[in-house]
């Protein structure tokens, strides 16, 4: 699944790739299925990476599982610092529902924390799950959300 265009995004899929989380680059690659079942990590019969490009430079990536119901689970993706707030998250979002619907996926599923929450009603998610839980002596709040494509 590739998406080109002059004003568009054009997602890349990768088997490796330099995550891009809160501005910091960290490595993530897909390792032996042996290993997945010994660790937590990223069996690529399960998951796509993609790298998101702008033109052709690198500005952001994200991690999709396919589930068996036919929904989409978004589950991580980050933005380089320096491309934050010019709206390539609005962009990569609307592409991506795009891209998806016209491969017959119908869900785009995802998780988030209440400082996301707004971001992802912005791109069309409802919630429809609210967890409340404590953790180390802290109250936190997790929203299960849905996107209809």
């Amino acid at each position: 699944m590739e998406q080109k265009g002059t004003d568009k995004l054009k997602f890349k899929q990768v088997d490796k790739l330099s995550w891009v989380s809160l501005g910091k680059e960290q490595e993530k690659s897909v390792v032996s299925e042996e290993k997945v079942n010994a660790s937590v990590f990223l069996d690529p019969k399960k998951y796509l990476l993609y790298d998101v490009y702008k033109a052709e430079e690198r500005i952001a990536n994200i991690i999709l599982r396919f589930n068996k119901d036919g929904s989409v689970f978004l589950l991580d993706f980050g933005i380089l610092e320096e491309k934050l707030g010019q709206g390539y998250g609005i962009m990569m979002i609307s592409q991506l529902s795009e891209l998806l619907s016209k491969n017959g996926v119908t869900r785009l599923i995802a998780t988030s924390n209440k400082g996301a929450l707004n971001f992802y009603k912005k791109v069309g998610f409802d919630i429809v799950k609210e967890e409340r839980f404590e953790q180390d002596g802290k109250r936190y709040r997790e929203f299960d959300l849905e996107k209809t494509l």
